[in-house]
């Protein structure tokens, strides 16, 4: 019996799997992000490693799995992370130079605060379209909007899942040493992994069928 709860096939072993799929998954991004300019194609990697395990029956690589989406999409994902940074600093000093004014120059930054919260969406959706299909990233990025666009409460979930673990990370006192803990194990992976299970229930109808490993079954092979 006790033989049976720690093999793979039982709950606690699949547990463990996941979980160790998790850290992995959060150590590689980890490492990914020190040269700054890779960070987005960490992000996308650690998308495509959460949705390859969903898709799959959760027993991958998660070294090899990161490595491919790394490697895969390290050009545009690298282009769209540079650009949305440079558009992140832009709209700060945009939203500061226009609070520091009175009349209808203050009231334009509520127009900046509505373009930052629309940037904030593509970004939050663009690297988990990134990750799950291959286009130009002109077209990823109107895919992006489209997918937000088609199921508005699916969005707010992934935008408040995302924003309320930093604000309670920077305002957490005495237990930041707890959240750092936690976003040094799971921290990102897990978030990416909340966000997939969310996001692939829009992208399946346009994903091609794949095996109980996560790999794409060829077109002709008849479904089982």
């Amino acid at each position: 019996m006790f033989d049976q709860f720690l093999s793979n096939e039982s709950r606690f072993g699949r547990l463990m799997t996941r979980l160790g799929i998790l850290i992995a998954a959060n150590l590689l991004f980890l490492i990914s992000c020190i040269p700054v300019v890779t960070a987005g194609a960490g992000l996308c990697a650690l998308h495509h490693t959460m949705l390859k395990t969903l898709r799959g029956d959760g027993e991958i690589n998660p070294f090899m799995q990161f490595w491919l989406g790394f490697k895969r999409n390290f050009k545009q994902a690298t282009a769209a992370f540079l650009l949305l940074l440079a558009l992140t600093m832009l709209l700060a000093l945009e939203i500061f130079w226009c609070s520091q004014f009175t009349g209808p120059v203050a009231a334009f930054r509520y127009g900046l605060y509505a373009i930052a919260i629309a940037t904030l969406v593509i970004s939050l959706y663009l690297f988990p379209t990134m990750a799950a299909f291959r286009a130009p990233l002109p077209r990823l990025l109107a895919n992006s909007f489209a997918f937000a666009m088609k199921s508005p409460l699916t969005a707010l979930c992934v935008v408040a899942t995302s924003v309320v673990p930093v604000v309670l990370t920077l305002a957490g006192g005495r237990y930041q040493p707890l959240f750092a803990f936690i976003w040094c194990m799971i921290g990102a992976s897990g978030l990416a992994m909340l966000h997939a299970s969310m996001l692939l229930r829009l992208f399946l109808p346009y994903l091609p069928r794949v095996d109980v490993c996560g790999d794409i079954i060829p077109e002709g092979i008849p479904r089982v």
